[in-house]
């Protein structure tokens, strides 16, 4: 047992035993989200633009009908009115 006045030394040696097997998924990972994932990506981003394209076009579509059903009303209750003066 030592006393006050003597030192301990204490040796460690480490083994890294988790850095291949991180290596390996590493790997993996790259494999499973490289071009594949990519790719995919590439196609879920030019569906997205054709929808927004769709519903932009369905939108002016509509802009148009709406507006051609207020010009009708319009017209109607014009000729309501020019109806009812006489």
């Amino acid at each position: 047992m030592p006393n006050d006045q003597e030192e301990l030394k204490l040796v460690v040696n480490l083994v890294d035993n988790a850095t291949p097997g991180l290596d390996k998924i590493t790997e993996k990972m790259k494999d499973l989200g490289g071009t594949e994932m990519k790719n995919a990506m590439e196609a879920h981003r030019k569906q997205g633009e054709e929808i927004t394209k769709m519903v932009k076009g369905m939108q002016a579509g509509f802009g148009d009908d709406v507006q051609s059903v207020l010009t009708f009303r319009g017209a109607l209750l014009g000729a309501a009115g020019a109806t009812a003066r006489h």
